[in-house]
Formats: structure tokens, C-alpha cells, sequence
């Protein structure tokens, strides 16, 4: 189910679904010449209102963290992009379908009157144009503003209120939908995919998605913006992999306040659990201020970065923060492991568990200090360990990855044994 291949079939089968749909009936007059250009910029419009719906309702099925996502894609990092990217698309499509359709009646010789105030006594049509409001507003925000996140993730959940407003303006107006049976169908279908994901995550999630009940226990400072965070189960414990990880939120939270993804460092066989988190804005600042006796809510576990053979020939690439899945890992490690791991910082200080890692015999550590070494890259690490031999495992900030990643396979290291693990949220 993790073929590469097999994921922009299942991503664009129910858009090109409801298009051919739409089209089919439609082929016989637009097959005809001399088909007016306020008639071809009228189909664009509606194949735009049609598209940005459907990739919309697949937006937010990919928001709902569902565990067959992570079947389908490799893993809950590799789903994001794929949901940030459709829905950048989706936009495309939705601001399209009004002004193409403004457009098709200003070139058919309708006045500006007319076209704006015609259909004001309908109110599927007031519904579509608050829709597109609210959603034009929201992206403007997006793209305009550099709001902090915990805001941004805030405005983001009335993209789904577009939507619902979005479908009742679809269902409601008429034209293609009343006389086309198959494409009502279709696009019911659509419609109430994407309600049911919007409902099941953010109108209900509080409600319906399985959370562990956690409290803090005890909290240790690992470096001037580094803690751990110890926390004791306060129900039925959860169940992991090392590598894995989990979004947390705490009972200093409101309900609509966005979880945050966090690697567990703790191994499966402690009853306790702990997470190691740098402070890199306004959730996890606001972190450090929290008193033991806290109520954490564990959502997950996540994550497909896991470790199946540690008699393999390994090489584990950590940059700053990113060391947190693998020492999860290091309680899997033995005397027949062949591992190496890399620790990437700008100055030691910056290193957590050093002394702990310089110890640990059944591992070959190296400590890379970019300030006095440079950056880390393929050729370095090649020209040193045996990457052409080993698989390869890379978790850090994103563009070390990516580079990390192009430098190997320039190299001719089998892109298959490169593994990594990336999770960036970005308004």
C-alpha cells in the first residue's frame, strides 16, 4: 500500500471521477463549433467550482489523521505535503469558478449591475459568496500575514465552515447538478466525505478521536532551551515503537487549541514515557512554564521511522533536535549491532545526552560540530563510513534532510535504503 506510484492515482481518480462526470453530457454541445468564448469561460468556471470542491472535501480527509493514511502514504509526515499541496490546488480552482463565471456574463453583454446584484434574492447564491469571502479572507491571511501558528491553525478550521457553505451553494443552485442524476450523486458523495472528516476531526474531535490521559511527573532542563518531560500514565498506557511519535496537548489549553507532534525518547518497556522538546515558539515556550501535575492528552502513536533489523549495517544522521527518535532506538541496540550515529550541532553545548551517548558502547558516535567543521554532507559521511553498505536514517531540520538525502543519491547510494523522518507545520 506504500507504492509512490499508487498515491497520485488515489489522489486524482475521484477529481478526474467528477469531471468526466460533469463533461460527459455535456460533450455533445461543446463538441458543436462555433461554441461562444462567454460559453467556454462559463465551463471553465463550473469544471473550477466542481474541482476545487472535490480536492477540498480531500483536504480535509487527509487533516484527520486517520491511521489508513499513514498505510497509504508511508507514514503521517509524507501525508502533509500532500495536503498542504492540494489544498494550494484546491484554491486555484475555487477563486477561478467566480471569475471565470464574472467574466462569461461581462463578455455575454450583461452589465456590472446586473451580475452583481441579479441573483441577490437566491440564497444559495448569498451562501456561495460568503463562502468564497470567507475563504478568499482566510487565504489572504495565509499568504499576507506572518501570523504565529497557534493563531493561524486557529483561523485555518473556518476553512471548513467555507466549505460547508461551499456545498450547500453547490447542491442548492441548480444548473448542472439538477439535471445531471449521476453527477448529484457524485457530488453528494463528495460533499459528504468531506463533512464527515471535518466533523470527525475539528467540530467533534475533542469528542471522537482516541486520546491517552498522561500527567507530568517531572521535568528536567537538558540545555538552555531544551527540556525533557516525564510523564505517568493516568489511564490505559499507550502503546508504541521507538521512533515513533505522538501529538500532545495539555489541560492549559482551550478545546479549539491545535495538538503539536512530538518524537518519543522514552523505549515501550518503561511505564513512564518521556518527550525532549526545543523551545521553537509559542506552544512549546509555553511549555516550560508548566508545573508537574499537568494533564497531557496523547494523540497517536504516529509514525512510520521505525527499525526492524538492527543487525543491519546502519548510519542514523541527527541534526539538533532531530536525535529524540533515536534514542528511543538505542535500547534496541546490542553487541551484534553495526551502528553508526551521527550527531550534528553547532557547538556541543548544544548536545543533548552527550555524555550518555559518548558512553554508549554498543554504537559508533560521532559528534559533528558545524562551527568548526562545516556542514554535514554525502561526501563527508562517504568518505568515512560505508554508506554505499548501510541503510540510512536521517531525522533533523527539513533542508539538512533534503540535502542530506540529493547528496546520497548523487553519490549512487540506493535511494530505497534512505529513510528519514521530517514533520514541518507551516501556515
Amino acid at each position: 500500500m506504500q507504492s509512490k506510484r499508487l498515491i497520485p492515482v488515489l489522489i486524482l481518480f475521484l477529481p478526474l471521477l467528477v469531471l468526466f462526470t460533469w463533461f460527459l453530457p455535456l460533450y455533445p454541445l461543446v463538441a458543436k463549433p462555433g461554441l461562444s468564448l462567454a460559453s467556454k469561460i462559463y465551463l471553465l468556471g463550473q469544471a473550477s467550482g466542481f474541482l476545487g470542491i472535490t480536492l477540498f472535501s480531500q483536504t480535509l480527509i487527509l487533516n484527520t489523521r486517520l491511521k489508513i493514511l499513514e498505510d497509504i502514504f508511508g507514514g503521517l509526515n509524507k501525508v502533509f505535503p500532500w495536503h498542504h499541496n492540494l489544498g494550494k490546488i484546491a484554491g486555484i480552482f475555487i477563486l477561478l469558478h467566480p471569475g471565470c463565471l464574472f467574466i462569461s456574463e461581462l463578455i455575454a453583454g450583461s452589465s456590472l449591475e446586473q451580475i452583481l446584484t441579479g441573483r441577490l434574492h437566491l440564497l444559495s447564491y448569498l451562501v456561495g459568496i460568503t463562502a468564497f469571502l470567507i475563504f478568499a479572507f482566510l487565504i489572504f491571511l495565509t499568504l499576507a500575514l506572518k501570523l504565529p501558528y497557534h493563531i493561524w491553525r486557529f483561523s485555518h478550521q473556518f476553512l471548513g465552515l467555507s466549505f460547508l457553505l461551499a456545498a450547500y451553494h453547490l447542491l442548492n443552485l441548480g444548473s448542472d447538478i439538477a439535471v445531471n442524476q449521476p453527477l448529484k450523486i457524485l457530488m453528494l458523495f463528495v460533499v459528504g466525505l468531506g463533512i464527515t472528516a471535518y466533523s470527525y476531526k475539528t467540530i467533534f474531535g475533542h469528542f471522537l478521536v482516541k486520546k491517552y490521559k498522561y500527567r507530568l511527573l517531572d521535568k528536567k532542563e537538558l540545555s538552555s532551551d531544551i527540556i525533557e518531560y516525564i510523564l505517568e500514565s493516568d489511564g490505559k498506557p499507550l502503546t508504541y515503537q521507538p521512533g515513533q511519535f505522538v501529538f500532545i496537548k495539555t489541560d492549559k489549553q482551550f478545546w479549539y487549541e491545535e495538538q503539536h507532534p512530538f518524537s518519543l525518547t522514552s523505549t515501550p518497556e518503561k511505564k513512564q514515557i518521556s518527550l525532549v522538546i526545543k523551545g521553537l515558539g509559542d506552544f512549546t515556550s509555553k511549555l516550560k512554564t508548566i508545573k508537574p501535575g499537568t494533564k497531557f492528552y496523547l494523540e497517536g502513536p504516529y509514525g512510520r521511522f521505525l527499525i526492524s533489523n538492527f543487525g543491519s549495517s546502519q548510519i542514523w544522521i541527527a541534526g539538533g533536535i532531530g536525535i529524540t527518535p533515536f534514542l528511543s532506538f538505542l535500547s534496541q541496540v546490542n553487541a551484534k549491532s553495526k551502528v553508526t550515529l551521527i550527531y550534528s550541532v553547532s557547538q556541543a553545548k548544544e548536545a543533548v545526552y552527550l555524555n550518555f551517548l559518548k558512553r554508549k558502547k554498543d554504537i559508533l558516535f560521532q559528534l559533528w560540530l558545524t562551527q568548526d567543521r562545516g556542514r554535514l554532507s554525502g561526501e563527508k559521511i562517504a568518505s568515512v563510513y560505508p554508506v554505499f553498505e548501510s541503510d540510512i536514517y536521517l531525522c533533523g531540520p527539513l533542508t539538512m534532510i533534503k540535502s542530506l538525502r540529493a547528496s546520497f543519491i548523487k553519490l549512487g547510494v540506493d535511494p530505497s535504503r534512505i529513510k528519514s523522518e521530517e514533520f514541518k507545520l507551516v501556515p
